[in-house]
């Protein structure tokens, strides 16, 4: 019989199989391959899940390496079985391996962590929404450099995964150390602390760290009343107010609504102020009108403070009407008012008496005057 005698190719069986932690991520893992098999190449590329394994018989020498993933570090390139000819090099993701050995296992593993931070108010702790974090990889694992992109993230949009109002919850953060800013306060609130708070992220995280929570301050809104003379504009001093919560927001006043600090009265340019007001309802009374004017007949001035008027100053005008043939009120260019110099009589022999005699009227009409001021109104 006639026998065939020839060399067989050495044929070696590879199998490389990929891990993540932590461990289902449905995330897919590209490989890049080079080397010859028994009856051709090895596929230019394959690609693989979490627990997913791919067998190949070599005949020759062949290479693997994984593609960089987004959110991902490899943490891990092992190798089992006869490692004979077998040479790893983890910083690029790759091993290579000679045709002449046993059979060989090689094990990618990636990981991945995340965070969860919290925004509340610094008075009362209550969780608040809308909020806008920045996060920056700042070392790898060991101290290496970072090499991750900045996630920027409001509160209840992606990639934020967490639905609740105040909690924000990132994912795909590789391992090393990371910090955390916060960019934008939810409206109406201003940021406590702008500066970028370190946490560290590790390889055998499984579950989201917990970094401290953010507080922010409520901004508050400032009242300004400004009176006037309602025929020449003029700034008028000397009229009394009293602010008032007005938790019904029917604009008016009653005896349970309780006061904003004590009555105000305006100052030389007819001004008066309320700060530290939150959002709410509120009715300005006033009290009692500058001298020689009218109190109007509706002393009560409504004022609204909502969400956009926090950490501005709202401005409201009151106008009154002078009692008929009295001048008063600040010209805000030469002042105003009047003289007060009594008449002169024209006879030097009566000069005196009559004199007194204007003088005593002056006087008693000036104090009715000012018992009528009290409690005349302006009718219209």
């Amino acid at each position: 019989t006639g026998c065939v005698y020839g060399t067989l190719d050495p044929v070696r069986q590879v199998t490389i199989e990929k891990r993540t932690r932590p461990q289902g991520a449905a995330d897919r893992f590209t490989f890049d391959q080079t080397g010859p098999t028994i009856d051709g190449n090895l596929p230019a590329t394959s690609t693989l899940g979490d627990r997913d394994t791919k067998t190949y018989e070599i005949a020759g020498d062949a290479s693997f390496t994984e593609r960089a993933s987004t959110g991902w570090a490899l943490t891990d390139l092992a190798c089992t079985g006869d490692t004979s000819g077998v040479r790893i090099d983890k910083d690029n993701a790759r091993f290579d391996v000679g045709a002449v050995g046993g059979d060989v296992h090689c094990t990618y593993t990636n990981a991945q962590g995340g965070a969860i931070v919290e925004k509340r108010d610094a008075d009362g702790n209550a969780l608040l929404g809308g909020a806008t974090f920045r996060f920056d990889k700042t070392t790898g694992p060991g101290g290496s450099g970072g090499a991750a992109p900045a996630i920027v993230v409001t509160d209840n949009q992606a990639p934020d995964v967490d639905p609740t109002a105040g909690r924000v919850e990132v994912r795909g953060l590789i391992p090393g150390t990371w910090t955390v800013t916060e960019t934008q306060a939810p409206q109406g609130y201003q940021i406590d602390n702008p500066n970028p708070v370190a946490f560290t992220v590790s390889a055998d995280d499984t579950t989201p760290v917990t970094v401290p929570a953010f507080t922010d301050t409520r901004k508050l809104a400032e009242l300004l009343l400004l009176k006037r003379d309602s025929g020449t504009s003029a700034r008028l001093p000397g009229a009394v107010f009293a602010l008032y919560v007005d938790p019904n927001g029917d604009g008016e006043h009653t005896a349970d609504e309780p006061a904003v600090g004590s009555s105000r009265t305006t100052d030389a340019r007819g001004e008066v102020r309320w700060s530290g007001l939150g959002r709410g309802t509120y009715v300005a009374v006033e009290l009692s009108a500058p001298r020689g004017y009218l109190l109007p007949k509706d002393v009560s001035h409504p004022v609204t403070i909502t969400l956009a008027d926090l950490g501005t100053t709202l401005t409201i005008e009151v106008r009154n009407k002078q009692v008929p043939g009295e001048t008063g009120g600040v010209d805000e260019e030469k002042g105003g008012g009047s003289s007060g110099a009594l008449p002169d009589t024209g006879s030097p022999a009566v000069a005196v008496p009559l004199s007194l005699a204007a003088l005593g009227m002056l006087l008693l009409g000036g104090w009715l005057l000012a018992v009528r001021s009290r409690v005349r109104r302006d009718p219209s």
